[in-house]
């Protein structure tokens, strides 16, 4: 394994197309890593591992539906439970927790469960299903982060939410009753329903920014809405399907199927710059301090490119490339920091790990990590005074 890692290491190194000869001898200062864990979720498992090192911590039987950060500590949805807890693995001190079984035979469907907090408020939806009733019942939950005391409960028949946004005083919500979609505009107050907008297609993001939502359909249109649910502007893509796509600025950034990332005014929705990847497959993308990045997958070359996007025209500031690890049928990337947290799952042996630093075009370390099933992935980090709950699911 010793003799794998070394070789591997090299390869990635010699694979960096930004490093020079003087650079590839130097040790990596992992310093700041000193106490950083990670707790990368499955549908099942729960494993804790040492950011340093990329060893093992612990591992537990247990689901992380989703999570967000809230002050010094995370909250989570947990099997049928929601806990705020001071550790990234849920085992640490426990400030509250609400059982939403209690003893009771209902049944709880999180598969398209959204969490997000404002204003020292923690907001989710899934579906509560009770045998003794016909119907499911679609559920938006409003709970005081600091107590766990509930706010608000809002049910109701048919339409389940599937997304959920907040633009001053108002949710926005997504949500789908068999092939229709509409969008729904609620006070934050108490979640009575203000506007509504039915919508003729799939709706893949709500992305709020300071005076609109933007809307991002499984077509080729993307919107932007203001609280009023009236439409600002729409661009089309010349394909279908748009990807994930982020606020930088005074922009709006995104990535489509077309093999395209389009860079739109966010005032008027005109386009300010589009940059072609042709023949690659954009795995991630993602924005850090006014700065984007993008991830893509060259199947051809078996390589990983990251790009760091000058956000005026598009071009790569910077660029390089790593090998693929043992030719993973699936990858995941979780983006905190300055790193790149990757989850490869090949079809011929076990997950692997790798950390990467993408700034400083390090790879820190790879290693083994006991779970598998990582189609959507969790994560929660604990990286100095900074908390992160992560998602390679978008």
């Amino acid at each position: 394994m010793r003799t794998y890692k070394l070789l591997f290491l090299l390869l990635c190194i010699m694979h960096f197309s930004c490093k020079n000869d003087d650079d590839s001898n130097q040790e990596i200062d992992t310093s700041n890593l000193a106490n950083a864990t990670a707790t990368i979720a499955t549908f099942s498992t729960l494993a804790t591992i040492d950011l340093e090192t990329g060893n093992p911590i612990t591992t537990q039987n247990e689901r992380l539906v989703t999570s967000v950060t809230y002050q010094n500590s995370f909250i989570g949805l947990l099997e049928n439970r929601i806990v705020r807890n001071s550790e990234v693995d849920f085992s640490g001190e426990q400030l509250w927790e609400i059982d939403l079984v209690d003893g009771t035979d209902i049944e709880f469907d999180f598969n398209r469960t959204q969490m997000l907090i404002h204003n020292g408020v923690l907001y989710l939806n899934y579906v509560t299903e009770n045998p003794s009733l016909p119907l499911p019942f679609p559920t938006l939950l409003a709970i005081d982060a600091n107590t766990g005391d509930p706010l608000w409960v809002n049910n109701q028949m048919e339409y389940e939410f599937r997304r959920i946004a907040i633009l001053n005083n108002s949710i926005i919500t997504s949500e789908t009753f068999n092939n229709e979609v509409r969008i729904t505009s609620r006070d934050i107050s108490d979640g009575s329903i203000l506007n509504q907008w039915q919508v003729d297609e799939r709706i893949s993001h709500l992305i709020p920014g300071t005076n609109e939502v933007i809307v991002m359909s499984w077509s080729n249109k993307v919107y932007s809405i203001n609280e009023n649910l009236s439409i600002n502007w729409t661009f089309e893509t010349d394909n279908s399907n748009v990807q994930r796509g982020a606020i930088v600025g005074n922009q709006f950034l995104f990535h489509s199927r077309d093999e395209f990332i389009y860079a739109l005014d966010l005032q008027t929705g005109f386009i300010n710059w589009s940059q072609n990847l042709p023949d690659l497959f954009i795995s991630d993308f993602f924005e850090e301090n006014a700065t984007a990045w993008s991830v893509t997958r060259d199947f051809s070359n078996n390589t990983i490119l990251i790009n760091e996007l000058d956000i005026t025209n598009g071009t790569a500031n910077t660029s390089f490339t790593i090998p693929v690890l043992n030719d993973a049928d699936e990858i995941e990337f979780l983006n905190f920091d300055d790193y790149l947290l990757i989850i490869s799952d090949p079809n011929t042996g076990s997950t692997r790990s790798q950390l990467l630093n993408y700034k400083t075009q390090n790879l820190i370390w790879e290693n083994e990590i006991a779970i598998d099933n990582i189609s959507i992935l969790r994560a929660n980090v604990l990286f100095g005074n900074n908390l992160y709950a992560l998602s390679s699911f978008f």
